[in-house]
């Protein structure tokens, strides 16, 4: 992944100003600092297939990538391996039992890959793009939570065909297999069949959100944020503007307060106050010209692109629309404060 930038205090406002000087003094130019290319890019990954040729991968909040064919996902795991019945009962009202052989996710989580510490979740991805998200706990249909039988979430490869053709086969792709609560649930549209990615991140609500997963990934494993609890980021909500001025200054690892308490309305014992006198001081906000900064009103979008602006961002990601009259949302402002570490990036 990325490293922080460890610029703070002088250097970080020396590097600030001179970017504010090019975009005044050369606004018609590109600003000549390089953004990280990081899509797709790997610099070492696990497992015996590649980047660009595998049949499914486990990405996302892990020391390393991997990437696997069926073959040698079967042999690395094989001293795992278990074969357990899974319980299961549809909406009809149809008991049966599925015979499956495979490895705990958590048996693989934790002794094959490394994860992050902030990783909480993990989306699960099928062939058809059809995804579903699980914690990473023992919590009920967590990952790593145990069924009524003793049965845990199972990363199978073999096992009945079908629910209507008994035959044991082998997959072309994994299952991912979700124990039963109860005799009476209704489980069996937990499971997900032919995986084509596992992604681990830090929240259980970002998956419809791919533009911004890594972005809000990364802020959660600098520590930039935590979410709003139950290991929710709440991709879809708006944010404070103390809140984005706050999360900027964690982003770049400000030394707080460096300047005067300017503005009326913001009290700087808060969370947000020392990072607003610093973004004062780096001269990124200027408030609203009233003597107020307004740390509790929603962050509007063309807001959010002046100080990113300001900072030395000279090009809006295409995920964002530029003219939007509307508050931006925790996505949008995770995207924006992801392109500034990359660009402050030693």
């Amino acid at each position: 992944m990325y490293e922080k930038k460890k610029a703070t205090g002088k250097t970080l406002r020396s590097l600030l100003r001179i970017a504010m000087c090019v975009v005044l003094t050369v606004s018609l130019m590109p600003l000549a600092l390089a953004v990280v290319p990081v899509s797709g890019q790997y610099d070492s990954w696990i497992g015996d297939a590649t980047p660009d040729e595998y049949d499914f991968k486990v990405v996302g909040m892990v020391d390393e990538p991997a990437f696997f064919t069926m073959t040698g996902f079967i042999e690395l795991v094989e001293d795992y391996a278990q074969t357990l019945d899974y319980t299961w009962k549809n909406s009809s009202g149809t008991v049966d039992v599925d015979t499956l052989t495979g490895v705990f996710l958590e048996d693989f989580l934790d002794d094959v890959m490394t994860l992050d510490d902030a990783a909480n979740a993990m989306i699960i991805t099928a062939s058809d793009d059809f995804s579903r998200t699980f914690n990473l706990d023992d919590e009920e249909r967590g990952a790593f939570w145990a069924d009524d039988e003793g049965n845990q979430m199972m990363l199978a490869w073999n096992g009945n065909a079908s629910r209507t053709n008994r035959e044991i086969v082998d997959y072309e792709l994994p299952k991912v297999v979700v124990g039963q609560i109860d005799p009476d649930d209704f489980n069996s549209s937990f499971w997900v069949s032919q995986i084509v990615e596992i992604r681990i991140t830090a929240f259980n609500d970002i998956g419809r959100y791919p533009w911004a997963l890594e972005a809000i990934e990364a802020l959660a494993e600098y520590e930039v944020t935590t979410g709003v609890g139950d290991n929710r980021f709440d991709p879809a909500g708006s944010l404070t503007r103390g809140m984005f001025i706050t999360f900027l200054g964690r982003a770049l690892e400000a030394e707080g307060a460096y300047g005067d308490e300017e503005f009326t309305d913001v009290d700087y014992d808060e969370y947000y106050g020392e990072y607003v006198a610093w973004a004062v001081e780096e001269g990124l906000v200027q408030g609203y010209g009233d003597g107020t900064f307004g740390p509790n009103d929603d962050l509007k979008v063309e807001h959010m692109l002046i100080i990113a602006g300001r900072a030395g961002l000279t090009d809006t990601p295409q995920s964002i629309e530029a003219d939007a009259n509307r508050p931006a949302t925790r996505a949008e402002a995770a995207v924006i404060i992801f392109e500034l570490m990359k660009l402050f990036e030693e």
